[in-house]
């Protein structure tokens, strides 16, 4: 689980360095970083595992949105919200046509349509994936900051699966310049093309 395997550790060591007074802003940022992860993560998560529990599709919702309607949000909405109202519709129509799946297929019990429900969650993986490109996008924009860094090389590989799957050659240019030494070794205009390329608006 991504979880317990990548983003706890990263989360630990960040805190743990932070209250000894390394870093403290580059600290900040990969705990930033990690909980975004987190975020996105756990929203799919949910979204798949209400198959079987189906008040995880109530979770799915709140880690998006902290619980918030449409028009506000916590959290990752918070972060969507202000880089595209479009791209956090589109997490919004995802959610809904999770609920929708769900609300209509055997909401008592286990769910039953896994074709209807693949559609539904792949609609939301789409948008939540957008949402973390455009979070990376911006972030990267602000390079050579270090902060901004912490975010593209902690966000920036969790878009590699769907990359790689959508552009495989797209997806190497992408895990080239995340995974370069130093934020000022970044081609910033190869990355952004990449991003956009792979991760364009719904």
């Amino acid at each position: 689980c991504v979880g317990p395997a990548q983003i706890q550790p990263l989360l630990n060591a960040a805190f743990a360095e932070g209250v000894d007074g390394a870093a403290p802003v580059r600290n900040a940022a990969r705990i930033e970083a990690g909980l975004l992860w987190f975020l996105y993560a756990s929203v799919f998560k949910e979204a798949n595992s209400c198959a079987t529990t189906a008040k995880d599709c109530d979770s799915s919702y709140a880690y998006y949105t902290g619980g918030e309607p449409r028009e506000s949000g916590l959290g990752l909405a918070r972060y969507t919200r202000l880089r595209s109202l479009q791209a956090h519709g589109r997490v919004w129509d995802g959610l809904l046509a999770v609920r929708c799946w769900r609300d209509l297929d055997h909401p008592a019990g286990e769910a039953e349509d896994l074709a209807l429900r693949d559609r539904a969650t792949a609609q939301l993986d789409r948008a939540l994936l957008r949402a973390v490109a455009l979070i990376v996008r911006q972030r990267a924009g602000m390079l050579p900051c270090d902060a901004a860094w912490q975010s593209v090389r902690i966000l920036g590989p969790v878009l590699d699966r769907e990359a790689t799957l959508r552009d495989p050659a797209n997806a190497a240019r992408l895990r080239a310049e995340v995974g370069r030494a130093a934020p000022d070794e970044v081609d910033v205009p190869a990355l952004v093309a990449a991003l956009d390329a792979l991760f364009p608006c719904p």
